[in-house]
């Protein structure tokens, strides 16, 4: 059982070190909605405000609501999206124009364990 959780910790650690050394902003939803970040996705996670984790806005400057955002609706909906055009937030930079993409991820029985967001 001792071999079991130290695999999955090493796995765990390979997996964060991959992900953290990209330079694209990475975020993971799992099936209950909390939310998992590389490195370069802290700039853009609320700090502190209550808010649900990202400030993301139409090009026009209009909110888009928490379970519009495609990272949501590739969670809730299974709807992949690929290159959707939003800004985003951050406390140093102002309005960042991004791509976003999310896809749903499913285990090997293809039961929906969460999304990724690039």
């Amino acid at each position: 059982m001792a071999r079991l959780y130290r695999e999955e910790a090493l796995a765990k650690a390979w997996l964060q070190g991959v992900l953290d050394g990209m330079p694209e902003a990475v975020l993971l939803v799992d099936a209950d909605g909390n939310l998992s970040h590389n490195k370069a996705a802290r700039r853009f996670i609320a700090a502190g405000d209550g808010a649900p984790g990202l400030d993301l806005r139409e090009p026009d400057g209009a909110a888009v609501g928490w379970t519009e955002l495609p990272l949501m609706r590739a969670l809730r909906r299974g709807e992949p999206c690929s290159g959707r055009e939003l800004v985003a937030h951050d406390a140093h930079s102002g309005r960042v124009p991004v791509l976003v993409s999310a896809s749903p991820l499913a285990d090997a029985g293809g039961r929906r364990v969460g999304p990724y967001l690039s």
